[in-house]
């Protein structure tokens, strides 16, 4: 590495140790950089307000109004799970969307979470109550009708009396 490079590498160091003990918070952005929030402002957006979250046969469509703060750097997103860990985006632009199926395991129930996202991390989660996705019905199966039955029947004998009489 260069001397350039360390110095400069040194410089942003002191930087954020000097606005940190001035009461800004850092936070992880991700593939291991560090931002450094305003001092004195809210590093954080405000979580979205979940509207609704109903399943349907499609999955489960949700609905919220975005945060109403950003806490100083721009909303870049939206996003949602269905287990706490696992986050989706929402297209950006949307404030209703549906999650699939493939996420929304039909008979199952889960709260669905929603968070927004800027360049200093992501808001606390807006939680709806647990929605119930309905179980997909059973397939019909099929049964035999009296024709069928005399049909298979008479097949039947058919072989049996080539077999007794070729």
């Amino acid at each position: 590495m260069s001397i350039a490079k360390l110095v400069n590498l040194r410089a942003i160091l002191i930087t954020t140790i000097l606005m940190i003990s001035l009461g800004a918070q850092a936070t992880e952005l991700g593939n291991g950089l560090l931002g450094v929030a305003r001092y004195g402002g809210s590093t954080l957006p405000s979580k979205p307000e979940l509207v609704s979250a109903i399943a349907n046969s499609d999955g489960i469509e949700v609905t919220f109004n975005q945060s109403s703060e950003d806490g100083g750097f721009p909303i870049s997103g939206y996003q949602y799970s269905v287990d706490g860990i696992t986050w989706y985006d929402i297209p950006s632009g949307l404030n209703t969307f549906t999650i699939p199926l493939s996420i929304a395991i039909p008979g199952s129930s889960f709260p669905i979470q929603l968070r927004a996202i800027s360049q200093a991390g992501s808001s606390s989660s807006a939680t709806s109550n647990p929605v119930i996705m309905p179980p997909t019905p059973a397939t019909a199966i099929p049964t035999l009708n009296n024709f069928m039955l005399l049909l298979l029947f008479g097949l039947l004998l058919l072989l049996v009396r080539r077999r007794i009489h070729p």
